[in-house]
């Protein structure tokens, strides 16, 4: 009863500590604006800047009503500030209630043609805490607006760039705007700036978060002006990337690496381990939608990356390591009238009513010469099918480069351990490359112009390519080797077995030697003739068959005539090939030894006149 009646008491109390608290939290944020606006206000920030107002106090906090923004008062001479006013007041602009500053704070024209680099950069550059490389700045809001940003970012402390945008194509967010041949934001690590190397280092932007924004290239010839370049490691989310001269994204970084990023270098100085890019749209770029390359751009997990029509790759990982992508999606890359790519430039071309994906391994000089169907390595059967206006007709003649290396995904350095779950590619584009361990699950790459991949298709089935189990001392492995038409190989420390195509035959032959087959499946097409004067195919044939078991076993094969090689048992037969009316049918053998020494084959099976 006494807890019944306590619970009664407590729920009887419940509406008067609820208004006690609003009053509390009320008084709260009275002194809260108090404390924000504790100077002369203004209705707006066009007030405040055209204000010839003198003789504010220093420190004085100023506030403006339209925006919520706060600025303190700076000295004369100071270099701490960012705005100044008609009157000449310095202002120095002061975070959010929240903790974070609010690009508009500064006034930019946010048009889309008039400049605001040099405005964000004094923002980008207002905070600095931490050790004397690795150093947090402050995180900037970006209001939905169009702001044209002159030349690239170049971060150098830990940001948080941010704004509401999903990254999905049909959202109007904040759009950053670079002119021609301008990357985006770079990531800088402690010894890199403006594409080279700090003879001493100054400060890093790893860990670095860039999200909810839309960024627009101003396209160019400047294959290394990517959207976004992760030299150092960051998260980059709900991202558009557009435009872009060079990648939409590039995470291209190695710790022994060069420099200077050029076209005839190695990987960039940089690491980018452990980038975490999701749900971003890289979209019409000069280059790649998305680039993972270099000594240190591992282990990265990429997850719903939308990457289309781009110049080349839509996903192309050159990572030492390997990466993770998740249900990432590409489509119509590398192909003609997408990118940067001219009408008849293309990696996907049509010729003799079939079309053909551009083999990985191929030089633009090969894929200019070599005729459509004549080499394999040079140009992929990818099936039937006409042109189009993104595939164009393979032309003689045409100048070197307007066919070049292109498709949905790429991996290609060996060494690397990338998988790929869930992922997908859109029909009509060239095809997808793999080299080294690559893993594949679910999803639908397309076609695989080179490589080995494990990937589901339509009914459920697996199709296994270039897979292997090594279990000491055996050793299994299906299509392991297409350079030798090998399908399936078992090998232990001393021995292999393969089962390969042998011109239109099947063939099991032990170490790859052609004296050493044990079976031969003939096909449709096979050119056994079984001594007729016409092929007969479907049948399986042995060189010598064994009939029998342990030391009953005993061996037969074909000939013209008794045998004068090898060592031959007792009860071995040898049918002849010529037989003949009033003949015998074979030799079989009566004393076991060395044919045409101590060997005895005696003829056996009268055969009528």
């Amino acid at each position: 009863m006494t807890n019944q009646y306590n619970l009664l008491k407590v729920e009887a109390l419940a509406p008067i500590l609820t208004e006690m608290d609003t009053k509390v939290q009320a008084a709260k944020d009275s002194a809260d604006k108090a404390e924000l606006f504790d100077g002369p206000q203004f209705d707006t920030l066009h007030d405040m800047l055209a204000s010839t107002l003198t003789g504010f106090a220093v420190d004085t906090i100023i506030g403006v009503r339209e925006g919520g923004f706060r600025y303190r008062v700076r000295p004369g001479g100071s270099t701490d500030f960012q705005l100044t006013s008609a009157g000449g007041t310095l202002y120095r602009v002061l975070p959010t209630e929240a903790g974070h500053y609010n690009f508009a704070c500064m006034n930019p024209a946010a048009d889309g043609v008039t400049d605001d680099w040099a405005k964000l950069i004094a923002l980008i550059d207002v905070e600095r805490t931490g050790t004397p490389w690795y150093v947090s700045g402050p995180s900037i809001f970006f209001p939905s607006a169009n702001y044209y940003i002159g030349q690239t970012i170049e971060l150098k402390a830990s940001v948080h760039l941010w704004g509401r945008a999903s990254g999905l194509q049909r959202d109007s967010p904040a759009k950053l705007i670079f002119p021609e041949n301008s990357g985006g934001i770079v990531v800088n690590r402690y010894n890199t700036i403006n594409n080279t190397v700090e003879a001493v280092p100054t400060t890093a932007a790893d860990a670095s978060i860039i999200e909810g924004l839309y960024l627009q290239g101003g396209g160019g010839d400047n294959v290394f002006g990517h959207g976004i370049w992760a030299r150092g490691r960051c998260v980059i989310r709900n991202v558009r990337s557009w435009g872009f001269s060079g990648c939409g994204i590039a995470v291209w970084a190695a710790s022994n690496g060069l420099g200077t990023h050029t076209p005839t270098s190695g990987d960039p100085q940089g690491n980018a381990n452990l980038t975490w890019v999701s749900t971003v749209s890289l979209r019409y770029n000069g280059v790649d939608g998305l680039r993972v390359d270099g000594y240190d751009a591992n282990a990265g997990y990429f997850e719903a990356v939308d990457s289309g029509g781009n110049s080349r790759y839509g996903i192309r990982d050159s990572s030492f390591l390997g990466n993770t992508y998740v249900a990432c999606h590409t489509v119509g890359n590398g192909v003609a009238n997408n990118g940067f790519n001219a009408a008849d430039s293309s990696s996907f071309v049509t010729f003799g009513g079939r079309r053909y994906s551009a083999h990985p391994d191929a030089t633009e000089t090969e894929l200019s010469a070599t005729e459509p169907g004549t080499d394999e390595t040079v140009w992929v059967d990818s099936g039937l099918g006409g042109t189009h206006s993104t595939i164009p007709l393979w032309v003689s003649g045409k100048p070197v480069g307007t066919y070049f290396n292109g498709g949905a995904y790429m991996c290609d350095n060996a060494n690397a351990r990338n998988v790929f779950i869930g992922c997908y590619s859109e029909s009509g584009a060239s095809g997808s490359s793999f080299a080294g361990p690559c893993l594949v699950l679910g999803g639908a790459i397309g076609l695989v112009v080179k490589g080995s991949v494990v990937q589901g298709t339509d009914g459920g089935k697996i199709t296994a390519k270039g897979f292997s189990s090594d279990t000491s001392p055996v050793t299994v492995s299906v299509a392991g080797n297409e350079g030798n038409n090998e399908v399936l190989s078992f090998a232990d420390e001393e021995d292999v077995f393969r089962i390969k195509r042998s011109g239109a035959d099947w063939v099991l032959n032990n170490k790859n030697l052609n004296s050493r087959i044990a079976f031969t499946i003939h096909g449709g097409n096979t050119a056994l003739n079984c001594g007729t004067s016409e092929a007969k195919p479907y049948i399986m044939s042995f060189p010598v068959l064994g009939v029998g078991k342990g030391g009953d076993l005993r061996r037969q094969t074909t000939g013209s005539g008794a045998p004068t090689g090898y060592t031959w048992g007792k009860g071995d037969i040898v049918w002849s090939v010529a037989a003949a009316a009033a003949g015998k049918c074979g030799w079989i053998c009566t004393t076991a030894g060395t044919a045409g020494s101590t060997a005895v084959f005696k003829p056996f099976g009268a055969i009528d006149a």
